[in-house]
This record gives C-alpha cells, sequence and structure tokens, in this order.
C-alpha cells in the first residue's frame, strides 16, 4: 500500500537549482558594469589616470590621457590614450584597452561586493520587516 499524500504538499522537497541563477545574474551584473565603465570613461576619461602605479614603471610615473578628435566620412571621432611621462618629457603610449579593462574590473569588485551586502541583508530580514 502507498501511504496517504496531503494535497499540496510535495513528499519529496525540490532541489533547488542554483546555478542557473547566479549565472544569468553574474552576466548581467557583467555586462551593465561595462555599459556603466564606458559611460563613466566617456564622461572623465582622466580616471585612468589613477591606474599609472599599474601601468607606468619609474621613472615615468606621472600620466596624461589624451583626446584625438578627428573628422570622419561620418561625423567626428574621438579616441582616448594613456601616456606615461617621465622626469624629462619622454612619453610612453599605454593605449586605452588595458586601462579600460582594469577600470571595468574594479568597478566590477565595487558592483559585486554591494550587490552582495544587499542580497546578504535582505536575506537576513524577516517576511514582516520587508513590507
Amino acid at each position: 500500500m502507498t501511504e496517504p499524500v496531503e494535497l499540496g504538499v510535495d513528499p519529496q522537497p525540490r532541489k533547488r537549482r542554483v546555478a542557473k541563477p547566479l549565472l544569468l545574474w553574474g552576466i548581467g551584473i557583467t555586462v551593465s558594469v561595462g555599459f556603466l565603465t564606458l559611460i563613466s570613461s566617456l564622461i572623465w576619461p582622466g580616471q585612468a589616470v589613477y591606474l599609472a602605479p599599474v601601468f607606468c614603471e619609474q621613472p615615468g610615473n606621472d600620466a596624461v590621457v589624451v583626446s584625438d578628435t578627428y573628422s570622419t566620412r561620418d561625423g567626428r571621432s574621438t579616441n582616448f590614450t594613456l601616456y606615461c611621462v617621465g622626469e624629462r618629457g619622454q612619453t610612453t603610449d599605454k593605449g586605452w584597452l588595458q586601462p579600460f579593462l582594469l577600470m571595468w574590473a574594479a568597478y566590477l569588485v565595487v558592483v559585486t561586493v554591494v550587490v552582495s551586502v544587499v542580497l546578504i541583508a535582505a536575506k537576513g530580514r524577516s517576511p514582516s520587516e520587508k513590507l
């Protein structure tokens, strides 16, 4: 004989699938932070100057961001470049991709920590506090 089953009660607990929601959250946060980094670097490209200790060796540890604007057939285009400047004026071109990716990683770490803290704080609340 089988045991009686109560209506609305699952006899076997369901396995919680955690990997898929975490993967979707991770992709969403990464893409969102990418757009945040892109917009912030267009508004304030000088933030790459703070990465000078990572990209510039001694004695050229001062950094300058240079924007080059030129006309194209479709309109105007602007490129940003991080240069390391030495004591005697010598410059080293560090490009823009690596500083941009490092800024993206830094923003990603900050946003991930903030989202994690908010989720942990929200999980610890009782249902009556959520209202």
